[in-house]
């Protein structure tokens, strides 16, 4: 090969490396809609930072969601609050208070905040597809908190819901009907199931349902509670 050919190859190599996307490996940004409910009390003037810029969030009610707003930045957002105060060098003192990370495959997210324990404000943060296309209505979607599997049985449909996961049940119910819904905790395997719920749940065509189930606090393992949320499916 000419010398020529080799000089041309070694200069186009050291362009490729002094690139800057090449020596400061950005993260990627997504742009996303995200609602939210609270799994406790009211949450007030979160703020989060979406296009570099200081965003105010809605306040977040209790087992209903706040609306939707936008966002854009890393798929990873800290919410916190900031301080009257500034630094010594003038800049804002930020308190973080949770955080979640997306998988940023979807457009729209709706996110649960769940209070930690303790005397400082701080919550865990859960995340689930929120579009009509991924959660339509006429669905139950369970969001199983708890640190273990959960058997349910609503009518004739059976499933397992995984830990720390949402699952889906749609079968062939009928508009304005309850069906007998029995829960049972697996808290490890092989151990006998630990009823857990029994009672109806009402089907509406118009509605989708979000349950959220938690370990009962202070109670012996595989007892739970649930809430049950009833959301229409908002415009997209």
């Amino acid at each position: 090969m000419k010398k020529s050919n080799y000089r041309f190859i070694l200069l186009c190599l050291i362009a490729s490396l002094s690139s800057p996307s090449v020596l400061f490996c950005e993260e990627p940004m997504i742009q996303v809609s995200l609602g939210a409910i609270s799994l406790d009390d009211e949450i007030k003037d979160l703020k989060v930072l979406s296009s570099g810029q200081v965003k105010v969030m809605n306040t977040v009610y209790p087992n209903t969601r706040n609306g939707v707003f936008s966002y854009r930045g890393s798929k990873k957002l800290t919410f916190f609050r900031e301080k009257p105060a500034v630094d010594p060098d003038q800049e804002p003192i930020r308190i973080p208070v949770a955080e979640v990370e997306l998988d940023g495959k979807q457009s729209r997210y709706l996110l649960f905040f769940a209070k930690k324990s303790g005397d400082a404000e701080a919550y865990s943060v859960f995340s689930i597809p929120d579009s009509a296309s991924h959660f339509p209505a006429g669905s139950y979607r369970f969001l199983n908190l708890a640190p273990y599997k959960v058997a349910i049985r609503i009518g004739d449909e059976k499933k397992i819901l995984a830990e720390k996961n949402i699952t889906d049940i749609k079968g062939n119910f009928e508009h304005g009907q309850y069906y007998e819904t029995v829960m049972l905790s697996l808290p490890k395997d092989g151990e006998e199931p630990i009823p857990a719920y029994s009672g109806r749940i009402h089907f509406n065509k118009d509605l989708r349902v979000i349950m959220v189930i938690y370990p009962k606090e202070g109670a012996r393992e595989g007892k739970i509670r649930f809430i049950s949320i009833l959301d229409r499916v908002a415009s997209q």
